[in-house]
């Protein structure tokens, strides 16, 4: 018979149906086995099975039930693929884990979550990471969990006398450890995840400054000479953030204060020491003067050019200054720059993420540990970089170079310590919620 149930027809539509079938089932499989070689043959996570469902069913639930419901799950294939009812243990039947299994390097991408459609499973910017920073044994009440910013450091000692400090009588400002913080992610370097606090840490006995700026004070000259990015010199600001440094896993010794490299990296600002892009941001530096003699901004910085230092400069005399051989130059060098978040052309105008990582929701205001010179016409400002007022500025200003302090520029802003991740951890998602994924450290 060439038709009914039991016809020669019949029978080769099924077995064609078979064959399809089956065909799915082991490209699905295939898939699997992929998975557990990424996994050195471990078991599958839920967003590495949902993954393989979503290629060859529709209907996939968002949230995968528990283990024992899921394995018994029938789901319907893509048109594509027919129409076909397969069960779940069909092409897996091993254990599920609850979150993807990480090596952190592997899967970095450098966008923010909403930036993209699916970031399940994918570590980026403004994510989240569970770390403490107390090592396992410890009790958080070390030494190493501590640290004072000395006055003679600060210069809280001359903005005292300059009446702009009131009601502190500390010989410094002292930072304990906090274990409640929460850590983002901010971006890569070389091997390591770079991880900050999401809010700025202040003092233990935070100073109030002018009035109206509370938290980490810093003051004229030794702002400045105190918060040096050259690794030998000292910087206040990293050695505040190293007391973070000592979690499960941290790379150990390298964690330092957020820069300003830092915030221009995830804001799309590119300063190149010539130029700033994208367009609307305030350049000061580079401005015809007696100060242009031609030298590099760097040999000033590190004391090199004809012996002078920022410290001697700032008490030599006006002879001594208008000296061409001994003035120190700038040659056009951008180092002091200022832009606002409200720049629609920055890369924080399209995400949410990065916007809320770089400026907070209360307007974030902390210090950064890298610092900048404006060159005036006739002077030059000397100072480290903050965000603050939806601002960043590469160089407060905080001494000028007639040897004075610039008390109204005197600010106190919080401290936001960045942790190198050890290369070599792997991290598990524990959950994603608005694209934003939060990770623990294995």
């Amino acid at each position: 018979m060439l038709a009914g149930d039991n016809s020669i027809l019949q029978k080769a539509t099924d077995a064609k149906t078979k064959t399809e079938r089956q065909s799915i089932v082991e490209q699905a499989r295939t898939d699997v086995l992929g998975y557990q070689a990424e996994n050195n043959g471990g078991d599958l996570d839920k967003i590495q099975l949902k993954t393989v469902l979503d290629t060859y069913f529709k209907d996939v639930p968002a949230v995968l039930p528990n283990r024992e419901t899921l394995l018994e799950l029938q789901l319907k294939t893509l048109e594509k693929y027919g129409t076909h009812t397969i069960k779940v243990s069909e092409i897996y039947n091993g254990n599920i884990l609850e979150g993807p299994k990480v090596k952190a390097i592997t899967l970095y991408e450098d966008k923010a979550g909403d930036e993209e459609g699916k970031t399940e499973g994918k570590i980026h910017i403004g994510d989240f990471v569970n770390y403490n920073p107390i090592a396992e044994g410890d009790t958080g009440t070390e030494n190493k969990y501590k640290y004072q910013s000395s006055n003679d450091y600060t210069g809280i000692t001359e903005a005292i006398a300059a009446s702009k400090v009131t009601g502190f009588s500390y010989s410094s400002q002292n930072f304990t450890v906090k274990q409640n913080l929460k850590w983002q992610i901010i971006g890569i370097s070389g091997n390591n995840i770079l991880i900050t606090t999401e809010t700025p840490i202040k003092p233990d006995n935070s100073v109030t400054i002018n009035r109206y700026y509370t938290g980490y004070g810093l003051y004229g000259l030794k702002a400045y000479i105190n918060v040096s990015p050259i690794s030998e010199e000292r910087n206040e600001i990293n050695n505040i953030s190293q007391i973070y440094g000592n979690g499960k896993g941290a790379e150990i010794g390298k964690t330092r204060g957020m820069t300003i490299d830092d915030v221009n990296k995830i804001t799309g600002v590119i300063a190149d020491g010539t130029s700033v892009t994208p367009s609307g941001i305030n350049i000061y530096q580079g401005r015809s003067g007696y100060l242009n003699y031609g030298t590099e901004l760097s040999d000033f910085e590190k004391g090199k050019y004809a012996g002078w230092t920022p410290e001697a400069w700032a008490v030599a005399s006006s002879t001594d200054r208008a000296d061409a051989t001994k003035s120190p130059g700038i040659n056009g060098k951008v180092s002091a720059y200022l832009y606002y978040n409200s720049n629609e052309n920055l890369k924080t105008s399209s995400s949410a993420i990065r916007k809320k990582l770089i400026f907070g929701e209360n307007n974030s205001k902390y210090w950064l540990s890298t610092r900048g010179i404006d060159a005036a016409s006739h002077y030059a400002y000397f100072g480290p970089g903050w965000v603050y007022n939806n601002q960043v500025c590469s160089c407060n200003g905080d001494f000028s170079s007639d040897g004075s302090d610039m008390g109204n520029a005197a600010r106190a802003l919080g401290v936001r310590p960045v942790i190198y991740l050890d290369s070599n951890i792997s991290m598990t998602s524990a959950g994603t919620t608005d694209n934003v994924t939060t990770w623990n450290i294995d």
